[in-house]
């Protein structure tokens, strides 16, 4: 029996892209909904080009997060999203709900979180998941039934394309961060290791634990470091590694793109979207001739 496929899109990184890549423009009421115009515009693009049989929306809640109380400097130094971008996030909840797209979030958690829940609950024998996301973190969820999705380029990350792209396997992506740090979380790694050290040590122990444990064989200034850092270390990995149990109300659904018709077409009427309508449209004439959707996928290539 050939697999069932369910793609799910990381809605925070698409989002905010869409509202810095879009100038903003005001609708017919003169609201402004760049964000707004560019993720559907990418969703659209998504649907048409993948035809995807089940598709879900992740999101983060708003903050703070569970890893907030383990370290409170977590992403202390990331850049806050302007206000013009969250007063958006309505209206796109209103037109996923109109096109009858389930968007998922819960208290506490991120978008990543959602989307190694959803990857870990659905994907198996008769369903594969595509993470239509670009953040590195999410590289640890990859298994033969969960590939990463470049939208823009087609290409596809599966744990083959990781290990060849940096040398490590899915499960040893939180032992990665943690010995290297993340800037943009405000993860701080062990001084002086950068990613060619950390796979070295990796290939060689294995995992973050049994590298610090080999701290007086490994020696010198790294054997120190690791040593006096255990702690800081064994947090960080604990903050880079995802969750799969966040507690979810809604499954995926099966999209029914000509019951919702009517509606969507007067909602993008409503927001000034008409190239977005034109859109909207082809991807149902192609839905109802069934044509097939173009070769959805590049060869296993993914750019950071």
């Amino acid at each position: 029996m050939p697999q069932d496929a369910l793609y799910v899109l990381d809605c925070s990184y698409y989002f905010r892209a869409s509202f810095f890549a879009i100038p903003a423009f005001p609708n017919p009421s003169g609201k402004t909904l760049n964000a707004v115009f560019g993720f559907v515009s990418t969703l659209l693009r998504l649907m048409t080009t993948y035809r995807p049989p089940k598709l879900i929306i992740a999101g983060d809640a708003t903050g703070p997060y569970f890893r907030h109380q383990l370290f409170p400097a977590y992403k202390s130094a990331k850049v806050r999203v302007p206000q013009e971008c969250d007063q958006q996030l309505p209206t796109l909840l209103q037109v996923l709900q109109v096109m009858g797209i389930p968007y998922v979030s819960a208290p506490g958690f991120e978008a990543d979180d959602i989307l190694a829940t959803i990857a870990n609950t659905e994907s198996g024998a008769h369903c594969h998941v595509y993470i239509c996301a670009r953040d590195k973190d999410l590289q640890q969820l990859l298994s033969n039934d969960v590939s990463m999705l470049d939208i823009a380029s087609g290409a596809k990350l599966t744990p083959d394309a990781l290990l060849a792209m940096k040398g490590v396997c899915p499960e040893q992506v939180p032992d990665l961060l943690a010995l290297t740090g993340d800037a943009a979380d405000s993860i701080p790694g062990i001084p002086g290791v950068g990613e060619k050290t950390a796979v070295r040590l990796l290939a060689k122990y294995g995992s973050l634990e049994m590298i610090l444990d080999n701290w007086e064989v490994i020696g010198g200034n790294l054997g120190s470091k690791l040593r006096d850092l255990r702690a800081q270390a064994l947090l960080a990995k604990e903050l880079t590694t995802l969750r799969k149990d966040v507690p979810l109300e809604l499954l995926p659904l099966e999209l029914r793109l000509q019951s919702v018709h009517d509606e969507v077409e007067a909602l993008f009427q409503q927001l000034g979207f008409e190239r977005l309508l034109k859109g909207w449209n082809k991807l149902l004439e192609a839905c109802q001739d069934k044509e097939e959707p173009e070769s959805p996928f590049q060869p296993d290539l993914f750019t950071e």
